[in-house]
């Protein structure tokens, strides 16, 4: 069980501690400061509603995604503009 005690670290390595994927994220390998940076790259626990595109072909690389539920489509586009999966991320 997880149980919270006053820290001067950042919101985003408590929230990790408690999180049931910790093992089996890239974070848990960051120590806090390291994870305090990551955090200050974007959001944290920001939901994505299903049938989002989130990343296009040929757009730079600015985010860092984790799925913790559900999964993510990859796919690209052919000649013909038909959609060809290339995979699913879980």
């Amino acid at each position: 069980m997880y149980t919270s005690q006053p820290s001067n670290e950042h919101p985003a390595s408590q929230a990790c501690l408690a999180c049931p994927t910790r093992g089996k994220c890239l974070a848990s390998q960051l120590n806090p400061k390291q994870l305090a940076r990551l955090a200050q790259c974007g959001q944290l626990g920001r939901h994505v509603p299903k049938g989002s595109i989130i990343f296009r072909q040929d757009d730079p690389a600015e985010t860092l995604y984790s799925v913790k539920n559900g999964a993510v489509k990859t796919y690209q586009l052919d000649r013909n503009g038909q959609t060809q999966v290339t995979g699913f991320k879980l």
